[in-house]
């Protein structure tokens, strides 16, 4: 069975080329990089070898979400920097985000809503500016809302025992359990 050439929108091509860019882009890669140490591990900011098949079946559709979830863990970021964790807040983030992917499995129609005016707003910005405050208070109202109240409990459980990790390694107490 052959493939049929897809027909695409400009816009489409548009974003495509321009996402295409930004992957060469030897600064997006340092930014992506940078999106990534700050989350504490692997959030997609870049296309990953494994997810390749992903990118060439829809590549559009691939980057957007790579892009959204890069936006995501960069929001919890920024309102947990907000908490003033310190030496917890890399815990927090790691567990901040996973129980964001779990939550956004099948988000809401108004979550979904919400999150694909954010990546508009995103995608129709200049790179080099951050996301409007707009959009970045929209996407902090989603981050409030899909974590639950245990999520929170856990998000700030993790940092807590971070720190406490932290303060015994410092000054050479016995760790616990």
């Amino acid at each position: 069975m052959t493939s049929q050439p897809v027909e695409l929108e400009n816009w489409e091509q548009e974003a495509i080329q321009a996402l295409t860019a930004q992957m060469q882009d030897p600064q997006q890669a340092l930014e992506d990089a940078e999106i990534e140490t700050a989350a504490g591990g692997n959030v997609g900011a870049g296309v990953v070898d494994r997810e390749l098949g992903k990118f060439l079946s829809d590549p559009t559709a691939f980057c957007q979400h790579q892009r959204l979830k890069a936006l995501v863990a960069r929001g919890l970021h920024q309102l947990l920097e907000e908490c003033d964790l310190g030496a917890g807040l890399s815990a927090a983030q790691s567990t901040g985000k996973a129980l964001l992917e779990q939550r956004l499995q099948q988000p809401a129609d108004e979550i979904q809503q919400q999150l694909r005016a954010v990546l508009a707003e995103d995608l129709s910005s200049h790179r080099d500016r951050p996301l409007p405050e707009t959009a970045q208070a929209s996407l902090r109202q989603v981050i409030r809302i899909v974590l639950l109240a245990d999520d929170w409990e856990a998000i700030s459980l993790a940092a807590a025992q971070s720190l406490e990790q932290r303060i015994k390694a410092v000054v050479m107490l016995p760790q616990s359990a």
